[in-house]
Formats: C-alpha cells, structure tokens, sequence
C-alpha cells in the first residue's frame, strides 16, 4: 500500500482546512466540523499583526512546471482504466499461470511452521505483476497450473510497513491455483459495451483518457505553482512571537479527527490503520502532526496578515 501517500492524505488535506478556512461541509466528520469551529473563534480574537511580520508577497518568482503527457503515460492510463471497464475472462486454452494473468487462489502463510493472523485467504483473487505481494510471490505461481499447490519459501522484507513484526522473518506459503482469468484484448465491440454506447471505438475510448491526462496534467501544474507561491509567502512571512499554544493545539485536534475518520473508512482500529494503512507508530505519527500543526497555524496568521495589508 501507498503508505506515505495515504499520510499526506490525511495531513495535506487538514493542511488545506486549517489554512484556508475550507466550511466543515468538506469534511464529513462531525468532530472534525467541531474542531474547525473551535479553530476559527480562536482566530477571531488573534490580531495577527502581534504575530506576523509579512515579508515580500509580490513580484514572487515561480516556476511552472510544463504540463505534458507522455505516449507512455497515455498507455499505461489506457491500461488501467482497461482494467476497471473490461472484465475478466476465464482461460480455457491453457491451464498455466502466466504474467498479466488474474489467478484465483487459496493461500495460507505460515511462520516457524505456524499459521499467522492476516496470512491466509480463500478464493483471492491475485493479478500477476501487479506486485501486490511480497517478492517471489507472485513470480513463484507462474508455470504452475490450476488444481496445483505450491509451497513458496519466501521472506518478508526488512522494511515491511504493513507489519513491523513480521520483517525480515523467513515464511513459507502454501498456495493452490482455482482457476485462471485475462483480461480480454479491447474491440471496439467491447468498449462499446462497456461503455454503453458513450464511446463506439477504441480509439474515441483513448481519445478521451488522453483528453483526460491533459486537463490532469494543466491542474497539476497549476496547483503546484499556486502552492509555490503560497509556500514562499508563508516562509518570507516572520514569527514576531510564538503561535498561542491554542491554535496550533486545535490544528492537531484537526488533524487527529480527520485521520480517525480516515480509520473509519477502512473499517479498522486507529492501531491497526496506524500500521496497516499509514505505516507510522504512534510517535511517528505525532511528531509529523505536530509539524503539519504548526505550519497549518502559521498559514492561518499569514492569511489573517496578508487580508489586513
């Protein structure tokens, strides 16, 4: 899983609401909503000219990174979104594993020839190459045939994030092979289908996943220059004192319930979303929400400032 993505969700977009006054209607959590509130009348009785010195905020220099698209980009694009349009086919010339193949299998992990909590699952189904497993995994099934087992001696590796305690231990699975799916090759009959008319061809289907990656590409490149900007306001801008304790306390009160919220989504434990879904212990997460805070509640000063100049 995208482990450092995942926490730049949860830190980006409460970086977006402490800095920006963004309505708690953006947020569906209810405490969330609460600790925006709680933020706001606290900033309603700052004068942040007794915090913030403003530094240069015009003429800024910036960059804008060009918005392009690669040949490769597009296909690797049309590929994934093949992915979610087509649906698979069971193989019924062959009854081998190849690379590209959606395989169904059971499997179960064992550790020191004992079963482990969260290794093992039925009818699982598993796209070979898509690296969703640990090394050797899913290289292992291919060759082997539907109906066989295979016993794959394999290690997690040293740095594991979806299970601290499980790195660097040798583990051996047991696997057997259901059956074989593949993705279909796209006709224009297919996408046709798929699509229920809206595109007729192949073509007019890439056509509008290239349209697609160009606006992408124009909106990124527009949003990491406007975010230049606002980063080199923000470090120009300098601390007269320090930020009251209050503010920057409910910016990681923000923080906090948003990513409980996040936790919620994923249907798991705050413990089990720290280590599964974001990778942190708990201090790691902190510190890096700390951070996050003080920067959200410098912004917040800086917004105020700049609105009074």
């Amino acid at each position: 899983m995208k482990k450092y993505r995942e926490l730049a969700a949860i830190l980006g977009t409460c970086l977006l609401l402490c800095g920006c006054g963004t309505s708690a209607s953006s947020v569906s959590a209810d405490n969330v909503a609460q600790e925006i509130e709680a933020v706001e009348n606290i900033l309603s009785s700052i004068d942040p000219d007794e915090y913030i010195e403003l530094g240069q905020y015009k003429g800024l220099n910036v960059t804008r990174i060009a918005a392009e698209i690669t040949p490769e980009d597009l296909e690797a694009e049309f590929k994934e979104n093949l992915g979610y349009l087509l649906e698979p086919e069971e193989v019924t010339d062959r009854d081998d594993v190849r690379e590209g193949d959606t395989v169904n299998i059971d499997f179960t992990g064992k550790i020191d020839g004992e079963a482990f909590e969260g290794g093992s699952a039925k009818g699982y189904d598993l796209t070979i190459g898509s690296g969703q497993f640990i090394a050797g995994f899913e290289e292992g099934l291919i060759g082997k045939k539907v109906g066989e087992e295979t016993a794959l001696d394999l290690t997690f590796p040293e740095n594991y994030p979806n299970d601290k305690g499980l790195e660097g231990k040798p583990v051996v699975f047991e696997v057997s092979v259901n059956s074989i799916k593949r993705m279909p090759e796209p006709t224009d009959d297919n996408i046709k289908k798929a699509t229920e008319g809206k595109f007729s061809t192949i073509e007019e289907y890439r056509k509008s996943i290239k349209e697609s990656l160009e606006k992408s590409a124009v909106d990124y490149a527009d949003s990491t220059m406007y975010k230049d900007l606002w980063e080199q306001v923000v470090d120009n801008a300098k601390l007269k004192k320090d930020i009251p304790e209050a503010l920057t306390k409910d910016k990681m009160d923000i923080i906090a319930e948003n990513a409980k919220s996040y936790a919620k989504m994923y249907g798991l434990d705050w413990d089990g979303y720290l280590s599964q879904v974001v990778g942190k212990t708990q201090e790691e997460f902190d510190s890096e929400a700390m951070e996050y805070a003080s920067r959200a509640a410098k912004e917040s000063l800086v917004l105020m400032a700049l609105a009074k100049a």
